[in-house]
């Protein structure tokens, strides 16, 4: 009997993505190929244009997928400012930590976002 229809198709786009992510933060756009990304994510070439519609598409995912996890740690950050602020150094401290925390468990998020900014030039209102 074979596989289930879709049983991996939640793994398999989130593998895609972890690799192109990587590839695009290190090779920017255009320097990264679908070829590459496929072997990395260890999927049929195929699978990126069933899944995103192509490079663009999953490019353009990957970037979104980015802003989400930077947006998630936002909230965080901004929580821990609501009133009652009983002392403002520790709660400096306490976002500064957060900040460089999250700086070290997503580097190529961040690389992947300030690529983008300077390979296109321009930041949306959503970022």
């Amino acid at each position: 009997m074979g596989r289930k229809p879709n049983t991996n198709a939640l793994e398999t786009k989130e593998r895609i993505i972890k690799q192109a992510a990587e590839l695009f933060a290190y090779q920017g756009f255009s320097g990264t190929s679908v070829r590459e990304i496929a072997k990395n994510a260890q999927v049929n070439v195929a699978m990126v244009s069933h899944y995103f519609g192509g490079k663009r598409g999953l490019y353009n995912t990957c970037i979104e997928t980015m802003y989400d996890q930077i947006a998630i740690h936002k909230e965080s950050i901004f929580t821990s400012l609501l009133p009652p602020l009983t002392c403002k150094r520790t709660q400096l401290e306490k976002i500064i930590s957060q900040a460089f925390d999250f700086a070290l468990a997503h580097k190529n998020a961040l690389k992947l976002v300030m690529r983008h900014i300077l390979d296109e030039g321009q930041i949306t209102n959503r970022t």
